[in-house]
């Protein structure tokens, strides 16, 4: 994403083809798209993973992500759910990641919001 857009909106789709094991990946922000496909992926998907990572080794910070609209494609290749149970809290390493819902997701409310914060002295 180039640096114009930090800060800015970012949209993440990954979408199966309709039952060719080939997935669609787009990666969009304010100024720049990107479209690529991975292909001879027999994956079955039932996971969303959110949050944010950072790498070095000392004085990293990021400001607050906030996740929102997270759904998921059924296998009839049509109808998209949104996320509707918060799931599990799955922090790596808790003095560098860091994160909760506000709302969480409750079947209504498209999917509630993950805010991820990230690093020490946040």
């Amino acid at each position: 994403m180039p640096q114009a857009d930090y800060g800015g909106t970012v949209a993440l789709q990954i979408v199966e083809e309709s039952t060719t094991s080939t997935w669609d990946v787009v990666f969009a922000s304010r100024s720049w798209n990107y479209r690529g496909y991975s292909t001879g992926n027999t994956m079955s998907p039932n996971l969303i993973y959110e949050g944010q990572e950072l790498a070095g080794t000392e004085g990293a910070s990021a400001p607050v992500a906030t996740f929102t609209l997270s759904a998921y494609q059924l296998s009839d290749h049509v109808t998209w759910n949104y996320q509707t149970i918060p799931g599990n809290l799955n922090i790596t390493l808790s003095s560098v990641d860091n994160g909760y819902w506000n709302p969480p997701p409750n079947g209504s409310n498209l999917g509630g919001t993950w805010e991820d914060y990230c690093c020490q002295g946040h």
